[in-house]
């Protein structure tokens, strides 16, 4: 499960609806993560250490995956953090994080039946599901980013981003169809 937007701020206002659900996904912004680690650990967040906030917030909700979205975005599902700062753009625009959001669901996903069909893979069983889903759809959400600003300027749209999906699974990832054959 995904939750982003209007969900994560009906969490700052009834946290205990998420706590402990460990196949969560939280997607919150500066402004919704520091609203939500208030409510939840009752004290504003360090903003100068974001990962430990990062990691302490999700603790707190019973190790349910965070993403906290910025220029790094601090990913931490309570036991451990990672930082996806690879290459984007200096160009943000609205609907961004509605891609990253459907990006990381498909990822869930993808983590979830890997794991149901015992999957040995080291990374996706040392962090687990939910921190690889969302380090993948951060990852790709900045290709995509990347490769539309190279195109647009600033002048780039979401839509600009959309349409670049596929180059940036290709980019990043590559065909695995073709690799193995």
């Amino acid at each position: 499960m995904v939750i982003d937007a209007d969900g994560v701020f009906l969490l700052s206002e009834q946290p205990d609806i998420i706590k402990g659900y460990k196949q969560a996904v939280l997607t919150p912004n500066a402004v919704e993560f520091n609203r939500l680690y208030t409510s939840v650990i009752g004290t504003d967040a360090d903003n100068s250490n974001l990962q430990e906030s990062t990691k302490r917030l999700s603790a707190a909700l019973g190790n349910v995956t965070i993403v906290r979205k910025g220029p790094s975005d601090i990913i931490s599902g309570g036991n451990n953090v990672i930082e996806c700062s690879s290459r984007g753009s200096p160009r943000r625009c609205g609907g961004q994080g509605d891609l990253l959001a459907g990006s990381l669901g498909v990822f869930l996903y993808w983590g979830m039946m890997a794991m149901q069909k015992n999957i040995k893979e080291p990374t996706l069983l040392s962090y687990g599901p939910t921190v690889c889903a969302a380090y993948a759809a951060c990852l790709l959400t900045r290709e995509c980013n990347a490769l539309a600003f190279t195109k647009c300027g600033r002048s780039m749209t979401t839509s600009d981003m959309i349409e670049r999906i596929y180059a940036g699974m290709e980019g990043l990832y590559g065909d695995r169809e073709k690799s193995t054959t």
